[in-house]
């Protein structure tokens, strides 16, 4: 919307300065019709298009409307004026944390037990924040520099970030580095969650980074999903139990957490009580005092922000915003997963079992391989996407981490051929890991990050002791072919390598019993599927939200066959639910806003219907999906909140034989490539870097 002028009306207030901007809106210091009062009027300028969203927003505004509590900014009036949702609350004459230094001990203890005193507030009121982070954290402080009133902002109004259709089209705020798990996962928001980015803000007060700092969607999603917690003591000087207290608050499983905020303040200042005297970390900066008067900075200071972080693995101007879009819902996020399914072929019986997956072979090939001919095979996930194209693998997209296999880590915005391999019959593009598989003449060969912790490898490495690979598909634990018979090794903490167990992780490739005759096999972030020759379906691994399917939510250590679904064609698992083609049918199971029918949020525990008929591929992207139908075209559906799924076809591709998506999806049509969603590492190929593209674009073929 065009910004107001000084002087002018809106709603009926005088505009007297605009405080503020953002990636939601405009915040504007007014002043109230009739009680010539001070106020703070925030309009929303994202998802106005949308009468769903404007409705929602009357909800959620109304919600927060009804929180009484001083630690929660009050929402004086709200409303929609010319289609512009907005609303007033009380202007705070203070700052936000947001690219603060580190602050002393005390300080964030007083701070985040405030906070927490809040969100259990709204808590035991059945109202989730969803988007705990610095920025939205107000504080004024006494004549000392000290923090005393201390104000949590933007209550409820995260919820309307999460809606499908605005996220759809819409950037995804940089709150990625605060998200929990469970929400990356595509989870329904908890107190827990709440709890989870307190303690990644905490962390982040305490030491002026966040635990995960990181300038790549990609990298930040994987560090919450997997990475160890990181040690306070490490970075700061602070007792050891404070490490106890930051890793119980951040666990990974939501119920491993503290049953509530102020169980998690509590505690921390018990561990930190063992310091003795107030400490002042190397580094921080006391807050300057505001004396009583003084003109405030608003709730959204103008201040500029300091320089982004370097990436580790290397860096890239377009790093200014963690931007994840496209067609999944909050945090796509984020995340609704599927690898790519690969149909397999016959092959000779191994000679020789697995071996361990060392990881020292030298690549079979060295000459350039031929890149001629039509497009067969694609995997796409959040930064990276790989493309089997004649005889050649081709890479584009984020290569901090060396993913796109050319030797080096410099960015790709075109398909570019990954050295000393070619004659690749299968490719996986691991989910927010920067990490790639292949299957090169029976070999496997893997690239990029190296999840055991050890360096990079930016060009293709055998995998030894593995051979007669016929497919390769990889999440947090990588599984593979072999004359029908399935293998996995990596993470297990869900099940997910399949082998009867949970231990932590599993070293070796080790055989998935109960499963023969194996045609392909597509994995998720934590839960893999697998299809026989004889078109049956089994899933094996993460199940919290119901995503295997057997009718539970029991994680399972061993495949499971879903029962009633018969012919399938295809699978697409995700990180909170999978869909799945049978008998011609779109069939979805697990958490999805607003993708079944019935339009509700809650999880289904066994396949559904969605009503779409005629498919033959399906790539599910968490609150919707696309799917190839028989005459091949691509169809694909958004949907959310009480709106049932509607399927339309996507313009400009027909003729479909190939389909792969999570954030991202890409179609193979007539032996053309084409790609859509998140573009900001370049992942679609098209040479742009242009944030997020919600039309298909052809995939350059390379020079």
């Amino acid at each position: 919307m065009t910004l107001l002028e000084p002087g002018t009306l809106f709603a009926g207030y005088r505009v007297i300065r605009q405080l503020g901007a953002g990636g939601m809106g405009q915040v504007y210091l007014v002043e109230h019709p009739s009680l010539h009062r001070h106020e703070a009027l925030k309009i929303v300028s994202t998802g106005t298009d949308d009468p769903d969203f404007l409705a929602r927003f009357t909800n959620e505004a109304r919600m927060a409307a009804s929180l009484d509590h001083p630690g929660i900014v009050t929402v004086y009036a709200h409303g929609i004026e010319n289609r512009t949702p907005w609303f007033t609350m009380t202007y705070l004459q203070g700052h936000d944390l947001d690219h603060h230094p580190p602050l002393p001990i005390d300080d964030t203890l007083h701070i985040t037990t405030r906070v927490a005193d809040a969100l259990d507030y709204a808590h035991a009121r059945r109202i989730i924040h969803r988007d705990i982070k610095p920025a939205n954290i107000v504080i004024t402080t006494d004549p000392h520099g000290h923090p005393d009133r201390v104000t949590v902002l933007d209550f409820g109004i995260a919820r309307l970030i999460d809606a499908p259709k605005m996220t759809a089209t819409s950037a995804f705020i940089g709150t990625l580095a605060y998200a929990a798990p469970e929400i990356l996962n595509g989870a329904p928001a908890t107190p827990a969650s709440d709890q989870y980015a307190l303690a990644c803000t905490t962390f982040t007060l305490l030491t002026g980074t966040p635990p995960f700092p990181a300038t790549n969607p990609g990298h930040l999603i994987s560090g919450h999903l997997h990475a160890p917690i990181p040690r306070l003591s490490e970075r700061i000087p602070t007792p050891p139990a404070a490490d106890a207290v930051i890793a119980r608050a951040m666990a990974k499983n939501p119920t491993d957490r503290y049953p509530t905020c102020h169980d998690f303040t509590t505690d921390l200042h018990r561990a930190m009580s063992s310091r003795g005297a107030p400490t002042l970390i190397p580094g921080a900066v006391p807050m300057p005092p505001q004396h009583p008067g003084a003109p405030g900075t608003g709730l959204t200071p103008a201040t500029p922000a300091p320089p982004a972080p370097t990436s580790p693995r290397g860096s890239s101007a377009r790093r200014t915003a963690l931007l994840v879009t496209a067609a999944v819902s909050v945090l796509l996020l984020v995340a609704a997963v599927a690898g790519v399914a690969v149909w397999l072929s016959a092959g000779d019986e191994p000679s020789t079992p697995p071996a361990a997956a060392s990881g020292t072979g030298a690549p079979a090939a060295t000459s350039a391989p031929d890149a001629s001919g039509d497009w067969t095979a694609v995997s796409t996930s959040t930064t990276v996407s790989c493309g089997i194209k004649g005889r050649a693998l081709l890479c584009w997209g984020d290569n901090d981490y060396g993913a796109v296999g050319d030797g080096t880590t410099t960015d790709r915005t075109v398909p570019t051929a990954v050295t000393g391999i070619s004659d690749v019959s299968s490719v996986s593009v691991a989910f927010g890991q920067a990490r790639v598989c292949a299957v090169s003449k029976g070999d496997l060969y893997c690239w990029g990050q190296d999840l055991a912790g050890g360096d990079m490898q930016r060009i293709p490495t055998r995998v030894d002791g593995i051979s007669d690979v016929s497919g390769v598909s990889s999440g947090i634990a990588t599984c593979v072919v072999r004359r029908g018979e399935v293998y996995c090794w990596g993470n297990n903490v869900y099940g997910s390598a399949g082998v009867g167990t949970t231990s932590t992780s599993v070293a070796d490739p080790t055989k998935v019993a109960g499963l023969e005759n194996v045609a392909s096999i597509t994995s998720g972030v934590a839960t893999t599927c697998a299809i026989t020759r004889g078109a049956e379906l089994y899933c094996w691994g993460q199940n919290n939200t119901g995503q295997v399917g057997d009718g539970t939510r029991e994680n399972r250590a061993t495949p499971v066959k879903i029962p009633g679904l018969r012919s399938v064609t295809s699978v697409s698992p995700g990180t909170s639910n999978t869909c799945a083609v049978a008998e011609g049918q779109v069939y979805c199971w697990g958490y999805g806003p607003g993708q079944y029918p019935s339009g509700t949020e809650n999880e289904h525990l066994r396949p559904e219907p969605i009503g779409l008929d005629g498919a033959r591929y399906v790539a599910n992207t968490g609150t919707g999906g696309c799917a190839a139908v028989v005459s091949g075209h691509v169809s694909c559906w958004r949907s959310g909140g009480d709106v049932a799924p509607t399927p339309a076809d996507v313009a400009g591709i027909d003729q479909v034989t190939a389909l792969d998506g999570n954030i991202n999806v890409c179609a193979i049509s007539a032996g053309r490539l084409y790609c859509w969603g998140l573009n900001n590492a370049g992942q679609l190929g098209d040479g742009t870097t242009t944030t997020s593209i919600d039309q298909p674009v052809r995939v350059r073929d390379p020079a």
